[in-house]
Formats: C-alpha cells, structure tokens, sequence
C-alpha cells in the first residue's frame, strides 16, 4: 500500500480515495503535495450489558455520523 500511494503522489499526481486501516499511510501527507488526511465521523460506545443482562458485555455500539472531517482517524473499526 506504501509503495503505491507513494508512486502516485511523486510519479503520477493523479486524484485518488484511500480507504485503509494501514495508519502509516497518514503520514504521506507530511511527504507529498496534494495529499490530505480525512476521516468520517463515528461514535463508539461500549455496552454495560450482554444480551442476557449481565454486567461486563464487550458489545460495542458504533453509530457512523456521514460527515468527513480533517485529519487521520486513530480508530480502526473493521470496515
């Protein structure tokens, strides 16, 4: 993935969408021009319960809010 993005960044400077969780990639913004780190908004919550009540589940919540902000997104959420 590295090496892609960086051939076209320098070589080709053609408009292009990443989607990854490989978070090194962010840092391709500092390197070339034109690059820009976005994310879309999430919120995760974890559930206090399991599906039988009990305390201590480790279901999460994740609800996507369709809005793309500025930056690198720290979180990874497997889709």
């Amino acid at each position: 993935a590295w090496s892609i993005s960086e051939y076209m960044v320098k070589r080709l400077g053609c408009a292009t969408l990443f989607a990854t969780h490989y978070h090194e990639l962010t840092a391709l913004e500092h390197q070339g021009k034109g690059v820009v780190n976005c994310h879309v908004l999430a919120i995760s919550q974890d559930d206090v319960e399991d599906e039988e009540g009990n305390i201590g589940g480790c279901k999460i919540n994740l609800t996507f809010l369709y809005e793309v902000k500025p930056g690198a997104c720290l979180e990874s959420f497997g889709i």
